[in-house]
């Protein structure tokens, strides 16, 4: 009788669990217990609030972006790439979200609200970061504003020109632009009170950080129709086709050279210093001339190959 209770009352415990995981994961990893969770439900019950239409069918949606910026590094000038943390802030009106609270939650709303799906053109990988969950903030004000707020490494292409290396300036960008949605639907626009804002404690190991220019566009897609394209990817590219708002800020980024200096400039003056030994050598001492000759032009080609190594094969010249 005692196996049979346990065995009972291990049934249930697991019932309970599975039932609780569930509704969990039907919430999208919120926490949705206490009244905000149930304001929630309330707002966003399907039968008047379809998740996949936006909060204006009728007019163009405006989302705010403000970009902080935590760090930046690993400008790989050899990839082309560089790495940033930063903190993205979306901002949007949503009229059926109106209720009488500020409501804060932490996870995924995505999976309970319209969401706008904006991407980073130039991105190569990104994530959300976090320690014990991602950190990701949404909250919904009382006239239903909702903001989001996340924290992100990504790390995003750079198209250098090298032609000045090692005393080269860089504009590195990182572009927003809306995924589904076109301009007549969907517009971006920075935030009027400080778009982009930089941690005053930034430091970068090889460069100086200039300015900041940021800038709003529209980008524009479209492809031809020709009978030997297969009908279907037609359709299928045809709606992606149009204008598309597009959002994007350039870091402009001084290479600082002391390095470059006393590793490759100073050295390459010495051995040219070095190199004048050979006109008061004896005319008739051929090895000893050769040797030294020998050995510049080496010592040349080592420290050429040194600093190459760290660049990109470029059609162009450079100045080192």
């Amino acid at each position: 009788k005692i196996e049979t209770r346990l065995l009972v009352s291990s049934a249930v415990f697991i019932m309970l669990f599975t039932i609780g995981t569930t509704e969990s994961r039907d919430d999208g990893e919120l926490n949705l217990t206490g009244s905000e969770g149930e304001i929630l439900r309330q707002l966003t019950d399907p039968r008047h609030y379809n998740k996949l239409s936006r909060p204006s069918p009728n007019e163009i949606t405006t989302v705010y972006v403000h970009i902080h910026v935590y760090s930046l590094g690993s400008i790989d000038a050899q990839n082309l790439r560089y790495t940033a943390q930063i903190l993205l802030r979306y901002r949007w009106k949503d009229s059926r979200l109106q209720q009488g609270n500020i409501l804060q939650y932490e996870g995924g709303l995505a999976a309970r609200i319209w969401f706008p799906h904006i991407y980073i053109v130039n991105e190569q990988e990104s994530k959300v970061m976090g320690v014990s969950g991602k950190d990701i903030i949404n909250s919904i004000q009382p006239d239903g504003t909702v903001v989001h707020l996340s924290r992100m490494k990504v790390t995003l292409q750079c198209v250098m020109n090298l032609q000045k290396f090692p005393f080269d300036s860089q504009k590195c960008p990182l572009i927003m632009e809306s995924w589904n949605y076109n301009a007549s639907q969907l517009v971006l626009m920075w935030e009027d009170d400080s778009p982009v804002t930089v941690d005053s404690h930034l430091q970068l190991p090889e460069y100086s950080l200039e300015g900041v220019i940021i800038n709003s566009s529209t980008a524009k897609y479209w492809w031809q129709k020709t009978s030997n394209m297969n009908q279907h990817l037609n359709g299928f590219y045809g709606k992606a086709a149009g204008n598309f708002s597009t959002l994007s800020v350039h870091f402009a980024l001084q290479r600082q050279y002391g390095f470059y200096i006393m590793d490759y400039y100073v050295p390459s003056i010495l051995i040219v210093v070095v190199s004048w030994v050979t006109f008061w050598l004896d005319a008739n001492s051929t090895p000893g001339r050769t040797v030294l000759g020998t050995s510049t032009l080496l010592t040349f080609i080592t420290l050429s190959r040194n600093i190459g190594s760290s660049l990109p094969k470029v059609s162009y010249i450079k100045s080192s």
